[in-house]
């Protein structure tokens, strides 16, 4: 294909289960140069995530500034962070200067990946900050977290405004740098990640806010702000009282599929051995069985059990 020029057929490949084979014809692609432009530019938008991972590689590899513009569009709209940080890594390839201001917007991007493709991509481009908060960003892109701390107040901003990053460890170094710089407005934000959901950051926020100045008798009370995070008790006392084992399952106990599968078991057999077989076809299980009191008993263990289980994070 490659010695044929058929692009529509290479960009058919990258869609192709090995990836040894997405990979030659996105190399493939990129060696087509100028002619392969268009057709990789309109599938940039392609329904299929292979298919637009290797177009951006491609594009990255032909380094022509007509893509920076659909590339800088996939960096703003695409709603897959692996998409948008191969578009960031490609534009940085290209290096064309007109993308920097798009860059130091992505360095704020939600994803961290994202943030750190846009960084990498800042310094292809030889961009030198020159507002201290643009520098925080950069440095956290970077995830330089020594480098972020040395900025000290100029990067609370920065790094608050992160501070929701759906990644656990991201928000933990965060609250981390946070402490190290300290500070009034540093406080805040650890007051706030007292009540985070993963117990990591919580920690975290504890040391750092003590370090910040947080009086001590008052993080426990935030603390206990924070959502609580369980299974739900009724809903593994209906479920063992309906269909006994299937509430443990619910709790994650290995062994609540097998205590359902023998609670069947046993019911058939009770059933055969009661000479009750069309009426167990109609019936049963549940009239002759779920109002039996062991299954109350199952229903009100499963709830205790519930509530005895710790937060999940």
């Amino acid at each position: 294909m490659q010695g044929k020029r058929d692009i529509s057929a290479l960009i058919d490949a990258l869609q192709h289960p090995d990836y040894e084979v997405q990979w030659k014809a996105t190399a493939a692609l990129g060696s087509m140069g100028k002619d392969a432009l268009h057709p990789l530019h309109v599938n940039l938008g392609h329904p299929s995530l292979d298919v637009r991972l290797g177009a951006i590689e491609a594009l990255g590899d032909i380094r022509d500034f007509s893509s920076t513009e659909p590339l800088l569009d996939v960096l703003e709209q695409d709603p897959v962070g692996e998409v948008r940080w191969a578009a960031a890594a490609a534009i940085g390839e290209i290096g064309d200067p007109r993308a920097i201001r798009y860059l130091i917007t992505a360095l704020r991007d939600p994803d961290r990946f994202v943030r750190y493709g846009a960084a990498t991509a800042l310094g292809e481009l030889h961009w030198q900050p020159e507002d201290p908060k643009d520098r925080a960003y950069l440095r956290i892109g970077l995830q330089d977290w020594s480098g972020v701390a040395s900025l000290g107040q100029d990067a609370v901003e920065p790094l608050s405004s992160l501070i929701h990053d759906p990644d656990g460890e991201v928000r933990m170094r965060i609250i981390e740098t946070l402490g190290v710089i300290g500070g009034t407005d540093s406080a805040k934000t650890c007051t706030t990640q007292l009540q985070d959901a993963d117990a990591s950051v919580r920690w975290n926020a504890v040391l750092s806010g003590l370090r910040c100045g947080i009086q001590p008798m008052a993080i426990p009370m935030a603390i206990a702000r924070r959502p609580r995070i369980q299974k739900n008790p009724w809903i593994a006392a209906v479920l063992n009282f309906l269909m006994p084992g299937l509430g443990y399952s619910y709790l994650g106990r290995w062994w609540g599929f097998t205590f359902w599968q023998t609670f069947l078991l046993a019911t058939l057999l009770l059933v055969l051995f009661e000479g009750q077989i069309s009426r167990a076809i109609i019936w049963q299980p549940v009239p002759i069985f779920v109002f039996s009191p062991l299954w109350v008993v199952f229903a009100v263990h499963a709830y205790i059990l519930t509530k005895r289980l710790p937060e999940m994070g």
